[in-house]
């Protein structure tokens, strides 16, 4: 059995220092005191096997962000491209309106005699 702190302990199996000092004061977690400190029992293989998983846990989660940044790349790359493909629109002439000419009738003139 290897000593491991709290806060390390906490780290490999992703949870809250809190809730691993909740767990050793329930008596659902092995730990002993060493000079006032509290240390948590764990056993060497299981203790490996928790940092190799931690440490390919990383690996992922930096190739996921490779991956997103690829991809944002890319995306930014095919609108750049759509722009470019996309042709100008027509611009129409304004028209200016006249004004219409209005048939009016003419007044009638009185005939003189």
């Amino acid at each position: 059995m290897k000593k491991v702190t709290i806060k390390s302990y906490a780290l490999l199996i992703g949870k809250d220092e809190a809730c691993v000092n909740r767990l050793i004061k329930n008596s659902k977690l092995p730990s002993q005191t060493v000079d006032t400190k509290v240390r948590v029992l764990v056993e060497a293989n299981i203790l490996k096997s928790l940092k190799t998983a931690l440490k390919s846990l990383k690996e992922s989660e930096a190739e996921i962000l490779e991956l997103k940044k690829t991809i944002k790349a890319s995306k930014k790359k095919t609108i750049i491209k759509k722009k470019l493909l996309v042709k100008p629109k027509k611009v129409l002439k304004k028209r200016v309106l006249k004004p219409k000419k209005r048939n009016l009738k003419k007044a009638p003139t009185i005939k003189k005699r």
